[in-house]
């Protein structure tokens, strides 16, 4: 007679996954915060209930896929300003395939302004993450005339992110300001303003008083 042999369980290979940013963003300031959609599918068919990662400028989030295979991350960005990309991943598990997917992200310096100080020179300020705060030990130039004529005079802000004209040490005369810059830093980039009506401020020339004894 001959022996019955019995076949062993074959076990189904894991099935192939697809993962999609929706929609991806392409560009933020310094500070803000993206969300980020991603979708997990099989044949067409969101997949819910699987846990997936996305990172961007070293920044990572996971997150569990819904009904429909979805999923949105609120990613904050505070990185260096420059190109990064956008990661979303799915490792897999025992009956599906892990899953990529990538998009270009630009992120770009937080915004700073300049608003004109009583009675002469700006304030300066940065914007990051919604939130404006004043920029101090920053460098601001003005575009000065003064008695020597046009030139320019460089004012670092204090801690309120004020620069005040005058600074010390100019010739005595009078000074007329057309405009203040700042040139940006590693975070917020530059700016400049234009005094619609010109600042004018005048340094005082100094009294010296000779004896004789």
């Amino acid at each position: 007679s001959r022996a019955l042999t019995r076949s062993p369980n074959t076990i189904p290979a894991p099935a192939a996954t697809t993962l999609e940013l929706i929609a991806p963003p392409a560009t933020a300031a310094v500070g803000d915060t993206v969300n980020v959609n991603v979708k997990l599918s099989f044949a067409g068919l969101g997949i819910a209930g699987k846990i997936v990662s996305v990172a961007i400028g070293g920044a990572s989030k996971f997150g569990t896929t819904a009904a429909d295979g979805s999923v949105t991350l609120a990613m904050p960005v505070a990185a260096v300003p420059g190109i990064y990309p956008i990661t979303a991943a799915f490792i897999g598990d025992d009956s599906l395939l892990p899953a990529s997917a990538t998009s270009s992200f630009q992120l770009d310096k937080a915004a700073a302004s300049l608003a004109g100080l009583a009675p002469a020179g700006v304030t300066l300020t940065g914007t990051l993450g919604g939130t404006k705060q004043a920029l101090q030990q920053e460098a601001v130039s003005f575009a000065v005339t003064g008695p020597s004529g046009p030139t320019t005079i460089w004012v670092i802000t204090d801690h309120l992110g004020n620069a005040p004209l005058p600074p010390p040490g100019l010739p005595a005369g009078d000074y007329v300001v057309t405009s203040a810059s700042f040139g940006g830093n590693a975070n917020y980039a530059p700016t400049t303003v234009n005094f619609a009506t010109s600042q004018q401020f005048n340094v005082a020339r100094i009294v010296q008083n000779i004896t004789f004894d």
